[in-house]
């Protein structure tokens, strides 16, 4: 009777070139962590919930880092002679499926893969009594490729357009920018004044802060006591 052995591994592999993210506290998506954790920086290699996989991982994967989760690959036999492995692919997250015989040289006869939200397969049929292991590499978010620093999974949960700079073509703000300062980047802010300090937003070096951007005027007496001509 044939026999076989099927080992999955998660890896969050370091994000390949060109990816970028809004990350104004040192580690992790902003944008996921106000998704996940209220807005509190979660460090990449801590595991908050104990279930063995990093907050790094746990964002590949879209998991809920604070709650202990099951792995998220699923294994099947397909037949008495065919094994499957198969996970859920986040939409804009990067992965690829690896295969060993030794658990030593990994192959990649597959290609990196984009994530759509929809469940994506890898099938291996091993040799009579033959050793086979696979694995799934993640690679992290699609790149930002409008230069508005949110990458393809931000954009995606965002709903904003991954190929325009400022989505709703209207305001010329980046669509990071608006995130960041919690505008709407979706809508025309060309005259919101979210902060009351008289200046508008696409005006303001800081929209969120009133002691920025107002227009101050201080007047001083010359050192001699004169009066101002």
């Amino acid at each position: 009777m044939k026999s076989f052995y099927l080992s999955i591994l998660l890896l969050a592999a370091c994000a390949l070139p060109n990816a970028q993210a809004i990350d104004l506290d040192g580690g992790m998506s902003d944008v996921w962590e106000a998704l996940v954790n209220g807005g509190q920086p979660l460090q990449p290699n801590d595991d908050v919930d104990g279930d063995q996989m990093t907050n790094l991982t746990e964002y590949y994967f879209q998991l809920d880092p604070l709650v202990a989760d099951v792995n998220p690959t699923m294994i099947e036999l397909v037949d008495p002679t065919t094994i499957r492995l198969k996970f859920l692919a986040p939409t804009a997250m990067r992965f690829q499926f690896e295969e060993s015989f030794d658990l030593t040289s990994w192959a990649t006869p597959f290609p990196v893969f984009t994530g759509t939200g929809a469940l994506e397969a890898i099938q291996q049929n091993p040799q009579s009594n033959q050793k086979a292991f696979l694995r799934v590499r993640a690679f992290g978010p699609e790149d930002d490729l409008d230069g508005d620093f949110l990458d393809g999974w931000e954009e995606s949960h965002l709903g904003t357009n991954p190929s325009l700079f400022d989505s709703d073509a209207t305001d010329g703000m980046g669509d990071g920018y608006e995130w960041v300062y919690g505008l709407d980047p979706l809508a025309d802010n060309s005259a919101t004044n979210k902060d009351g300090d008289g200046a508008l937003d696409i005006e303001d070096s800081n929209p969120d802060d009133n002691s920025v951007g107002q227009l101050q005027i201080t007047i001083t007496s010359p050192g001699n006591g004169s009066n101002l001509p």
